[in-house]
Order: C-alpha cells, then structure tokens, then sequence
C-alpha cells in the first residue's frame, strides 16, 4: 500500500497526459501547427493546404505561417470604427499573396447594438504562388495617421 501512495502522483499525472493527448486529436480542420525547434528558441508554425482558411489574431503578430497556393489567410483584429481608429492593409507584397476583398467588421456579440461598442475587423488573403510575403497592417487614427498599434504576419507560400 505505501509503494502504491509513493507512485500515486506519478500515475496521475501519466493519466492527465493521456486524456489531454486524446481531447487534442479530436479537430477536423485543415488548420496544422508544426513545432519548429531552433538552437535558441522553440517557434510553432501555423500552417494551411491549398482550400483551407488559417485563422489568425493580434496574439499571432510578428510570427510567420506557411501556406499552399490556393489557401486563404484571415486576419481578425480588434476594431472600434465608432472611434475613428481603423485598421489598413499598409504593405503587402502582391506577387505571392493577394488580398480579398475590404475589412469585413463584426460587432462584439455581447455588445451589439450598443452605440459605442465595438468589434473585430477581419481580412482576407489568398496565396496565389510560391514565395515569402510579409503583411503589415496600421491601425490608423481618424485623422489617417499611424497609432501605435500595428500587425505584422510573415507568410511563406510552398509550392
């Protein structure tokens, strides 16, 4: 009985382990994250096939993603339109990436409909070929200037 006592956080913890294993396999999208490990640092790498939509947000500025042509980056950021502030698309190279259509902007749902609220702005790109793109995005004041907030993402599109 004192040997099992003496392993007992042991077993718990192998059993955690197992049971956040299993819950992870269980998403059906097209969306993969892939641990690249470095001398210094451990990154992980989002990344989409030809057809898919890989999501991405404020948290995932300055990282890169990988896409195949054919798949379709969408960037949501926090937006307050009734501010004035409002998010631009300020660079991005368009031989390999291609924006799709404007910001589409969504209310906060536990705030709709009151006057002052606000929401997300989303965008949408699509890989159109093979090659590295960098996109930055400003959140500009109601007067067009810079703020202090930007977004930048790194795309690397495999053929």
């Amino acid at each position: 009985m004192k040997a099992l006592i003496k392993i007992m956080p042991a077993l718990v913890t192998i059993l955690a382990m197992a049971t956040f294993s299993v819950i992870g396999c269980g998403d059906d999208s097209d969306e993969t994250s892939t641990t690249v490990t470095g001398a210094a640092s451990t990154t992980s790498v989002k990344s989409a096939d030809a057809g898919a939509t890989l999501d991405v947000a404020e948290r995932d500025s300055g990282s890169s993603v990988a896409l195949k042509p054919g798949a379709t980056l969408e960037v949501t950021l926090s937006s307050n339109p009734s501010t004035g502030y409002h998010w631009v698309v300020s660079s991005i190279d368009t031989g390999s990436l291609q924006q799709v259509g404007g910001a589409e902007y969504t209310p906060d749902p536990d705030s709709e409909g009151l006057i002052g609220s606000g929401g997300t702005d989303t965008f949408r790109f699509k890989a159109i070929s093979p090659g590295d793109a960098t996109i930055v995005m400003d959140y500009l004041t109601p007067d067009n200037q810079p703020s202090d907030t930007t977004f930048t993402i790194t795309t690397n599109i495999q053929g």
